[in-house]
C-alpha cells in the first residue's frame, strides 16, 4: 500500500471526488494535524491526495490536469509530490491525532483490510456484505469499503502490495476499514480474531490486515467518524 502520510509542516492539494469527506472537511482535518492545503500543484506540494470516484478516463491513462503536473514535478523532484490515495489519506487522518483534539475514557481500533480479486464477481460480495453488516450491528463497528481499478491504482500510486503478480485487465483491489472504541482495559484480540476468521470464510477473499490502537485524540477521531459515511458495499469503481 502507499508510504505512510505525514502532516506537520507538509503541503497537501485534493483532486477528484472524495467518498469519504467533502473536500473542505478533509482540508480541514489536514490543517488540524498541521499541514498546510493549497489549491493548485505546484513545486512546494508534498501530497496529492486523489479522491476514489474514478473517472471513465482514468481507464485510457487520461488522469487530469493535477494528476499529470504532479508527475512531471515529481519526475524532476525525486518523487514529490506523492500522489496518495484517498484510502491512504483516511488512514493517516486515524493514525495522526488533530493537534488539541483531547482524550476519552476509551481507545479507537482501526483496521484495515485489503484483497485483489480478479474481477467484481470473483468474490462473494453478498458474503462480504452480511459479514461487515453484523460486525456493524453486533460490534458497534464503523465501516467502509472502497474500490479501486487494480491497474489504474498500481499506476496511480505505485503500489507494492502483491505488486509482483499479472493480474487480469478487470482485476480490483478492495479496502476495507472497521473502527471501533473500546475501554482502555479491554484488549482488541477477540474482535481482531472474529475479523480475521470472517474475511477466511468469504470465497473468493485472500488478502492482508493490519491494525492499530490509539488513545491519543480519540475524541477528535470520534467526532470525525460521524461525518464518515458509512459503506458495506465496493465504492468508486
Amino acid at each position: 500500500m502507499n508510504a505512510p502520510v505525514e502532516f506537520e509542516g507538509k503541503v497537501f492539494c485534493f483532486t477528484g471526488t472524495l467518498l469519504q469527506l467533502k473536500r473542505t472537511q478533509a482540508e480541514r482535518e489536514t490543517r488540524e494535524r498541521g499541514g498546510l492545503t493549497v489549491n493548485d500543484v505546484n513545486d512546494r506540494l508534498d501530497f496529492l491526495v486523489v479522491g476514489s470516484k474514478a473517472s471513465p478516463a482514468w481507464k485510457y491513462g487520461n488522469y487530469g490536469t493535477k494528476i499529470a503536473d504532479a508527475r512531471e514535478i515529481a519526475r524532476r523532484n525525486n518523487g514529490r509530490p506523492r500522489l496518495t490515495s484517498e484510502s491512504t489519506f483516511m488512514d493517516a487522518l486515524a493514525a495522526v491525532p488533530p493537534t488539541g483534539a483531547g482524550t476519552l475514557d476509551a481507545k479507537v481500533l482501526v483496521c484495515n483490510y485489503t484483497f485483489i480479486a480478479a474481477e467484481k464477481t470473483a468474490y462473494d460480495a453478498e458474503g462480504l456484505e452480511t459479514f461487515l453488516d453484523r460486525l456493524q450491528a453486533e460490534c458497534s463497528c464503523h465501516v467502509h469499503v472502497a474500490g479501486y481499478a487494480w491497474r489504474t491504482y498500481r499506476d496511480l500510486f505505485e503500489t507494492g502490495f502483491d505488486g509482483s503478480r499479472e493480474r487480469p485487465a478487470g482485476a480490483i483491489l478492495v479496502h476495507c476499514r472497521i473502527v471501533r472504541q473500546l475501554p482502555l482495559d479491554e484488549t482488541a484480540s477477540r474482535l481482531l480474531d472474529r475479523i480475521t476468521r470472517g474475511f477466511e470464510a468469504i470465497a473468493g477473499i485472500d488478502g492482508k490486515l493490519r491494525w492499530f490502537e490509539r488513545t491519543e485524540g480519540t475524541a477528535g477521531y470520534a467526532r470525525l467518524l460521524t461525518e464518515i459515511p458509512q459503506s458495506l458495499r465496493v465504492s468508486g469503481l
